[in-house]
């Protein structure tokens, strides 16, 4: 029955047993809503063990994140009804709270509301695909014996640059010196700036240290100035950060984070990309305000049809989020697993969010911060920043500046020079026409920071002219697209983790080959020295194609193909007995595969590198050199 019937009795048993009396506004409230009667609350114990039984050794809370926004509308025509039931009872929870209702009654319709969600979360938990979470345990001891971690970062860095082309037309700038703060603890933690002659002053474990990652906007703009780089020109900033960015949530916490960041300067009377139309037809899965405000899935569409309907504000923020797009799936994330979040407070902020264990966590932020970079400088440091743009034709301009007499105010005005050129140097131009006038008449006031002084006619002139000017000083926007590369490559090591069909305990990262950070293993069958020059050779194999290879052999050749999986390598060489024989050879192993093939030692580097680089796969390496039947203890 409706809840518009039960509800009169629900608060008749409540005023009889509690005796208050509920206005009619609170109780059309009530009545309005097309729910019914919660059922009492089951037990979080029963939906743990439900998840368990599934997901084993998971967080159970995490796992029905993964569906939340699916785009699958068979998943959706099934998981529909059951958010709708939540959201017309957040609702009813929302419409008793601003009616005052009493504790008893929100209690009772809180349970409720917890109980749909759960069976929402069920339902979810149950079209939850096995592949969409790893065995966190497992990778975490992976990760602990092979120590994986860092060499993976440095070499997703390298694709990042790669991607995003830092290396053409763009600033790339060295990091600032090494800089010591303190940590003050509070609701929220924040940062001082320690100097180093105080260093001792504080306790070891209040202090941190790091490079701040960015050069400050003055020196990129002077920079490009200097270069006669004109608008649109991009700043590429690489390095560690140790205070967190502004990123929402997420489970990795560490001391340091490596970060990557480019920034987009240019000009704000034309948010065009010049190379958006390259990008235009990819697809993205965007989660938008309205969708996140309103309850509804994520949408999957091409950012060139997302910026025509003014989802993705602008042409620069859709470039940079399909690039991104390009980036995560280039090093090996499933596009499955990613979407983009906007900010429900700022149209022009998004960020690319990858699924794992922990949840979608945001990894990538995409903002267009307009003039506040530009705003913040000038608040802080008194200067305007400008950056060239080149016109179209030349043009002839009138130019006005106040040329100070330093010899003079020195003079009159000791040791306030330097204050006095910068206050002269950020006149406008009707202060300078009120300058002229004032100083013809006897006396100029100067109002800075430091107070004010009087300046007369043998301190400053106001020098003016024109000029045929081929470009324009304008104030530039600037946009941020911010990686954090320590949560992506804890991502893709989840992504990657795979365990062998039929046998659990034999797990591997199947990382693509051209991200892998070894790329091969040289694995000898025996310890003869009658196999020391081939391995000589295939070595400088390597070395010729550049190709950083592993020789840590320990053990039996399982032991050693079992470590060499483990740690992301996905080729291995072995010499063997059969490579001593004219002209020599060794065996390839494919690490997702476990199949060999036998290649010469001539080739060896060739078809290496050619694997690595996608030149060939191992399909057709399998068609052109002759496949190796491995004895059973060679697996």
């Amino acid at each position: 029955a409706p809840i518009g019937i039960h509800s009169y009795f629900a608060f008749a048993m409540l005023r009889f047993s509690t005796g208050t009396r509920f206005s009619p506004a609170l109780q059309r409230a009530f009545a309005t809503s097309a729910q019914r009667i919660p059922p009492p609350p089951a037990s979080h114990q029963s939906d743990e063990k439900r998840v368990s039984s599934r997901f084993p050794k998971k967080i159970p809370h995490k796992i029905s994140e993964y569906l939340r926004d699916s785009t699958d509308s068979a998943i959706e025509a099934k998981l529909s009804p059951l958010r709708a039931e939540v959201k017309e009872h957040c609702e009813l929870v929302k419409n008793l709270k601003d009616h005052g209702a009493p504790t008893s009654v929100m209690e009772w319709v809180l349970d409720g509301l917890e109980t749909r969600k759960r069976t929402l979360s069920n339902a979810e938990i149950d079209l939850v695909p096995d592949e969409a979470i790893s065995d966190r345990a497992k990778l975490q001891s992976l990760i602990e014996r092979h120590l994986v971690h860092g060499l993976l970062e440095s070499s997703i860095m390298n694709c990042w640059e790669k991607e995003f082309d830092v290396h053409h037309e763009s600033i790339h700038l060295e990091p600032p010196p090494l800089k010591a703060y303190r940590v003050i603890k509070g609701e929220k933690t924040s940062y001082a700036p320690v100097k180093w002659a105080d260093i001792e002053k504080y306790p070891a474990e209040d202090l941190i240290y790091c490079h701040p990652m960015r050069a400050p906007i003055s020196e990129i703009l002077s920079h490009a100035n200097k270069s006669k780089t004109h608008l649109p020109f991009k700043a590429v900033h690489i390095g560690h950060s140790n205070f967190p960015h502004s990123f929402e949530k997420g489970p990795i916490v560490e001391p340091s984070r490596t970060t990557c960041e480019v920034e987009h300067i240019y000009d704000p009377s034309d948010k065009m990309h010049p190379n958006f139309e390259e990008v235009s037809g990819l697809s993205l899965v965007l989660l938008s305000a309205h969708s996140q405000i309103n309850g509804e899935q994520a949408q999957e569409m091409t950012i060139g049809e997302a910026v025509k309907k003014g989802i993705v504000a602008s042409e620069t923020l859709g470039y940079y989020m399909a690039q991104c797009q390009q980036f995560l799936t280039k090093i090996g994330i499933d596009p499955v697993f990613i979407r983009f979040r906007e900010s429900l407070s700022n149209k022009k902020l998004w960020e690319a969010e990858i699924f794992t264990s922990y949840g979608w966590m945001e990894c990538v932020r995409h903002e267009d911060k307009e003039s506040k970079v530009l705003d913040h400088h000038y608040r802080t440091r008194f200067e305007k920043l400008t950056a060239k743009k080149k016109l179209s034709k030349p043009r002839t301009v009138n130019y006005a500046y106040a040329s100070p007499n330093m010899e003079a105010i020195g003079k009159k005005h000791q040791r306030k020079e330097k204050q006095i050129h910068a206050s002269l140097k950020r006149l406008s131009g009707d202060e300078l026409d009120q300058l002229e006038k004032q100083i013809e008449n006897g006396v100029y006031t100067l109002k800075f920071d430091g107070g004010e002084i009087h300046l007369k006619k043998d301190m400053v002139d106001v020098k003016r002219g024109e000029n045929e000017v081929h470009h324009e000083d304008i104030a530039p926007h600037v946009f941020s697209s911010l990686t954090r590369v320590d949560r992506i490559t804890y991502a893709l090591m989840e992504h990657a983790f795979r365990e062998r069909e039929g046998d659990d305990q034999k797990s591997y990262l199947g990382l693509l080959p051209h991200v892998a950070p070894i790329k091969c293993s040289i694995f000898p069958t025996s310890s003869s020295e009658s196999l020391t020059p081939i391995i000589r050779a295939v070595k400088e194999q390597f070395e010729e194609f550049d190709l950083p290879y592993d020789q840590s052999a320990h053990g039996s050749i399982e032991k050693n193909y079992s470590n060499s999986d483990e740690r992301g390598i996905p080729f291995v060489v072995s010499i063997d007995s059969e490579s001593e024989k004219e002209p020599w050879t060794v065996t390839v192993r494919h690490a997702d595969s476990m199949e060999q093939i036998r290649v010469e030692v001539a080739e060896i580097g060739s078809v290496i590198n050619s694997l690595v680089r996608g030149e060939m796969s191992w399909d057709k390496a399998k068609e052109k050199y002759p496949i190796y039947e491995c004895k059973n203890d060679e697996m």
